[in-house]
């Protein structure tokens, strides 16, 4: 059944809110908010048919976000950063409990990781994990039950590997790698054989964006001579059109 923006609920605060998110079943909305201005944030959820909201988080040395259901919407992966610490983190938040867990425990101090997606049956999350100067960086696969990590891009040297989504099938990952020419250009990435397949030939700039729903198209964005332009990209055939905006 659709919303109407009129049955939507309203929450208002003095502090920073973005990041809205449905809950699976439609009974919330999950989103994020500042603290005081501190910029640390919590996770709050708020009832679809309008109420008080809730602080799901409620951890004023810890700053949480980025959050994105599992496909069963029993659980919440999200960013963790200790307030003390200089690493962020990938956490869950079980749905039920309220209880989080983190999922990977960065001890090199100039690493972060970053969620890009759940497999389809959330038995693994895809992410980044790359350094605070943007110049190394890797995809990672780590399952969920265990946290054990596996790198899906291990090379020599300074490379930026960052994934940006999932194939709806789970059998491929779409990235922006500057490992040709040494700028950035769109590849695919086949999980099973980790052979990445390249999307883009250019010495420009190019970025990988997202699968469409039935997983037939992808987009990225070009960046040549300062103009950006949007491609949507047939996955089979790996043709490429630009779409024109009036």
């Amino acid at each position: 059944m659709a919303r109407s923006e009129s049955a939507l609920p309203t929450v208002q605060s003095d502090d920073r809110q973005f990041g809205g998110l449905w809950s699976k079943d439609g009974h919330s909305i999950v989103y994020v908010q500042d603290v005081g201005g501190g910029e640390y944030f919590d996770l709050y959820s708020v009832p679809s048919t309008g109420g008080a909201p809730v602080n799901l988080t409620n951890t004023p040395d810890i700053s949480e976000g980025d959050n994105l259901f599992s496909p069963d919407g029993k659980t919440l992966a999200i960013s963790h950063k200790l307030k003390t610490g200089t690493n962020t983190n990938i956490a869950l938040l079980d749905w039920s409990t309220r209880q989080v867990r983190k999922l990977t425990d960065e001890r090199q101090p100039d690493r972060n990781w970053g969620f890009v997606a759940w497999s389809p049956d959330g038995s693994r999350i895809y992410a980044n994990r790359g350094n605070t100067g943007n110049t190394d960086s890797d995809v990672y696969t780590i399952d969920v039950a265990t946290g054990k990590i596996d790198n899906l891009t291990p090379h020599q040297g300074d490379l930026l590997y960052n994934a940006s989504a999932l194939s709806p099938d789970g059998r491929t990952l779409l990235l922006t790698s500057n490992a040709k020419y040494g700028a950035q250009n769109v590849a695919l990435l086949d999980i099973g054989s980790r052979k990445l397949g390249w999307v883009t030939d250019t010495k420009w700039e190019a970025f990988s964006g997202d699968f469409s729903p039935d997983g037939k198209y992808f987009s990225y964005v070009l960046n040549a001579d300062g103009r950006a332009d949007l491609y949507l990209v047939d996955h089979a055939t790996l043709r490429a059109e630009k779409l024109e905006f009036r």
